[in-house]
């Protein structure tokens, strides 16, 4: 807590912060985060399984995906099936661009092998003042979750 008539973070120094390696530091992995685009995708006839329309590239680059301890799964049920919508954390630098809610995130590079080509599907997006990493809530997508085992 500041002292009185102080500040906690001096405003010169968060601007050094932000955009900079310091803000990209505890960011081991890489993703891409794309925006939908209009279209039906297409289904694969020998797994069922559905593909959206390519999106636009809204962001690649560092990132950090974790858990959200705080938020219990999502259960859906859809043609006798269970799926389970986990939730996550991500972080990407400050001064990347804009990110809306339903743009997709998917981790390119990562030590986690059942993390990477997971599409996760943006729910929220952070804004602070003094935010010097840009924090989204994520969702797995829930027309591309993988079946819950028994």
């Amino acid at each position: 807590m500041p002292l009185p008539n102080s500040r906690a973070v001096d405003p010169r120094l968060h601007q050094e912060l932000r955009g900079s390696a310091l803000g990209e530091l505890g960011m081991p992995d890489e993703c891409t985060i794309t925006r939908p685009t209009a279209g039906e995708g297409s289904i694969d006839p020998g797994t069922g399984q559905w593909t959206p329309p390519a999106g636009v590239t809204v962001f690649t680059g560092a990132c950090r995906v974790q858990p959200d301890t705080r938020a219990r799964p999502t259960v859906v049920d859809t043609l006798d099936v269970s799926r389970h919508l986990r939730r996550y954390r991500a972080s990407i630098p400050w001064d990347a661009p804009q990110v809306l809610v339903d743009d997709v995130l998917t981790v390119t590079r990562t030590h986690d092998p059942q993390l990477a080509g997971r599409p996760l599907l943006v729910r929220d997006v952070k804004y602070d003042t003094f935010q010097v990493r840009r924090f989204i809530d994520l969702e797995d997508h829930p027309n591309l979750a993988t079946p819950e085992g028994p």
